[in-house]
């Protein structure tokens, strides 16, 4: 038996013994391959001394196995910060100050980036979500638009509100859910801590994120509002994932209603029912772009209390949004996210919003990290309380 040297994190199991003497990595994400030098940090008892390349490639490999997730830690200075902060801030917002102190304005809303997808095994590509965002949001980040902005589109004008960009969580690739969960209770408990009691924006990353974000908030809304192209209610597999992690929040009666919206394509018969018993109510996207206005209706009967807002980029066309890993034709416009947002606002205090699913670009002129960021940018101005 193979002896492990190193300290393993307590979510990963090690596979040793291949014929070519390297070893893997599971989770409940998936599995890594790794390489001879990290294969030879996690047995081997100590760096090589007497050859200076092979010691540079063992800790250069050490370095890799802690971005993983593969390593705990074996003191603070190893430890990944809880968020950082990529350069530069969306939308022009504000900072935390270095020292941990509250910025100069009360915020309204607080944006946090969950750059993570299931890495470990074939990837959906949507950990590189919000550095894309990030960077179309620059487009937004006019200082005339501070003092407030018009939409000719919707046809109003926006107050100014104040932005907090918190940066990205420290998501390493072989995390679970219940490790970045515990991340985000408590860059949530920071944020009411220092009294910024702003509605939290979360980028994502892959959509099962969204099942670690409804426990760590303050307090579980009324209603959750997803907006989506599938219906994430698989029955295969326990392990959370992307594809059902609304049969793992349905099933945990973490909120009074659901009400899911954009569904197009085909599943078994048994999905159908399992949605009608968790009493999920599902509008399809020919249902919302033939009548939007009988969505809207829906909206007053949703029950008193906050509504949070889950969205899946994949729930507009592909044909406007293909920078998304699951395409399925026949969406929604991007600007019925914008209205449907505007209207749920009026009805119901947000009680946050997360936007997922958004891939590399497929193409140097994909549209989609843009369209993103707008659909944010309206959305943390649609309330003014």
């Amino acid at each position: 038996m193979t002896k492990i040297w190193a300290r393993l994190s307590p979510e990963v199991v090690l596979e040793t013994g291949h014929p070519d003497g390297q070893a893997a990595v599971h989770h409940a994400g998936g599995s890594l391959q790794l390489s001879p030098e990290q294969t030879a940090v996690l047995t081997s008892p100590a760096p090589p001394q007497d050859d200076l390349i092979a010691r540079v490639r063992y800790e250069a490999a050490r370095a890799t196995l802690l971005a993983l997730g593969v390593l705990e830690p074996e003191s603070d200075d190893e430890r990944l910060a809880p968020f950082f902060l990529p350069e530069p801030p969306l939308f022009g917002a504000s900072r935390l100050s270095a020292d941990g102190g509250s910025p100069s304005a009360e915020a309204g809303a607080a944006f946090l980036g969950l750059p993570w997808d299931v890495a470990a095994g074939p990837g959906l590509g949507t950990a590189v979500g919000p550095a894309a965002v990030r960077s179309a949001s620059q487009a937004l980040a006019l200082p005339s638009l501070k003092s407030g902005w018009y939409s000719f589109r919707a046809q109003r004008s926006f107050a100014p509100r104040p932005l907090l960009d918190l940066g990205d969580l420290g998501c390493p690739a072989l995390a679970s859910y219940t490790t970045i969960g515990n991340a985000l209770k408590q860059a949530l408990a920071d944020l009411r801590q220092r009294q910024l009691h702003a509605t939290p924006f979360f980028i994502g990353g892959d959509h099962g994120l969204s099942a670690a974000i409804l426990p760590a908030l303050a307090h579980p809304p009324a209603t959750l509002l997803v907006l989506d192209a599938h219906d994430d209610f698989d029955e295969q597999g326990e392990p959370l994932n992307h594809g059902n992690w609304l049969r793992h929040v349905a099933s945990g009666n973490q909120v009074e209603k659901i009400l899911l919206c954009g569904l197009r394509g085909i599943v078994p018969c048994s999905r159908v029912g399992a949605l009608e018993a968790h009493g999920v109510e599902v509008v399809s996207a020919e249902a919302w772009m033939r009548k939007p206005d009988a969505l809207t209706a829906r909206l007053d009967r949703l029950p008193p209390g906050p509504v949070y807002v889950s969205i899946d980029i994949d729930v507009v066309d592909p044909s406007q949004a293909p920078g998304t890993p699951c395409l399925s034709w026949g969406g929604v416009r991007p600007e019925m996210l914008e209205d449907l947002i505007l209207e749920v606002a009026q009805r119901r205090p947000l009680a946050g919003v997360d936007l997922m699913e958004v891939a590399a670009p497929r193409y140097p002129h994909d549209l989609t990290p843009l369209m993103a960021s707008q659909i944010l940018f309206f959305a943390a101005h649609a309330v003014q309380r």
